[in-house]
């Protein structure tokens, strides 16, 4: 099949691969990934700048991003704070947060649940609680460690409040690696690489970004049926695949918000055939 039925959860906390397309293409592999991995953290900066915010925004949002009540929270943190995350992010140099243990079944669901919430404005009452190595936290509390980038998980159901503690951290650390100065530069790149690819499919008379989403949306639902009512489109970039077979494809993800899930579909640039994700 040429679409990939991707359910998110926050179990992935920095994102490790330079393309925003990698990113979705590997969120549930990371998913199942709690070990952390050496990263760097321009890398993880480069790609919160096409990211930004997990929570109701993807690389090219369909709804302006000042409409999002999460992106309103995000601007009235102080600089110190969203600073002071970029320097605890620099310092771990890590791609993905270690976990001290595996979310249950009704965790993941709840999690589910409250990052649809969130996005709506349903944020948590205080923030998760950061600790070092050498003082540690008690057994009984949720906590974030500063020197490892593991998050504590007590022995125990995590409480709503504290699943939204975690959702928010994430959106929090996200927006300030998206103000850095890496973060802006990816943007520049990222908007000059598109532009390049642009004029690349209209010289070889490829399809246009309309058709690639027309074509994506009929394929979509004929696929899920009533399911796709519910659906949005999330975003839609260019790829340049460097093969001989396809130079260039459209990468169309749409989402659904309710569900959390992404829908991809690998597009053709010149003929607008559907292709499989198996590359």
């Amino acid at each position: 099949m040429s679409v990939r039925h991707v359910k998110e959860t926050m179990d992935q906390i920095h994102i490790s691969e330079e393309m925003q397309e990698e990113l979705i293409r590997n969120l549930q592999k990371r998913m199942e990934n709690g070990k952390k991995k050496t990263g760097n953290w321009k890398k993880l900066a480069a790609v919160a700048a096409v990211l930004v915010l997990m929570t109701g925004m993807v690389s090219v949002p369909v709804r302006a991003i000042v409409e999002s009540v999460v992106m309103a929270r995000m601007e009235q943190i102080p600089k110190e704070e969203t600073q002071e995350l970029v320097d605890m992010i620099r310092k771990l140099n890590v791609e993905v947060d270690g976990f001290s243990r595996e979310y249950s079944d009704k965790e993941r669901e709840r999690m589910k649940e409250l990052l649809w919430l969130y996005r709506n404005g349903t944020f948590p009452a205080q923030k998760i609680l950061l600790v070092d190595t050498m003082s540690g936290g008690a057994k009984d509390t949720l906590s974030y460690n500063k020197d490892t980038g593991e998050f504590y998980l007590p022995e125990r159901e995590l409480t709503d409040e504290e699943l939204l503690e975690i959702i928010d951290f994430n959106q929090i650390r996200n927006y300030a690696l998206g103000q850095t100065q890496a973060a802006q530069e990816s943007r520049e790149e990222k908007r000059a690489e598109q532009k390049r690819l642009r004029e690349q499919v209209r010289a070889m008379g490829g399809i246009s970004e309309k058709e690639a989403i027309e074509i994506a949306r009929k394929q979509m639902e004929s696929e899920i049926g009533t399911l796709a009512e519910n659906v949005e489109l999330s975003q839609v970039n260019l790829h340049d695949l460097k093969s001989e077979d396809v130079a260039v494809e459209y990468l169309v993800v749409f989402y659904d918000p309710k569900e959390i899930h992404y829908y991809l579909y690998d597009i053709d640039a010149a003929d607008g055939s559907i292709l499989t994700n198996e590359k």
